[in-house]
């Protein structure tokens, strides 16, 4: 779930916002903004779910998270 909506919002809202912004600068950059400080709240959420998942002994979980932590990341960094 939480990958999907990693790729939604890459794809479909990041694209959309900086298309609305029409060439503006400022708008294209408010956009870029506000997709990094929702992939870093995704990025957060994921962390504590796998502590949380650690905790209960679900490793599966634990590693399907980390793996989502590592994309939510990766996005970060390359923006």
């Amino acid at each position: 779930m939480g990958t999907a909506w990693l790729v939604v919002d890459a794809w479909f809202v990041l694209g959309l916002e900086e298309w609305g912004a029409q060439g503006r600068h400022v708008g294209i950059v408010k956009a870029r903004i506000a997709h990094t400080d929702r992939v870093r709240a995704t990025l957060i959420l994921v962390l504590v779910t796998a502590v949380l998942a650690g905790l209960f002994r679900a490793y599966w979980t634990v590693l399907s998270q980390v793996l989502l932590a590592l994309l939510a990341w990766e996005l970060l960094v390359s923006s």
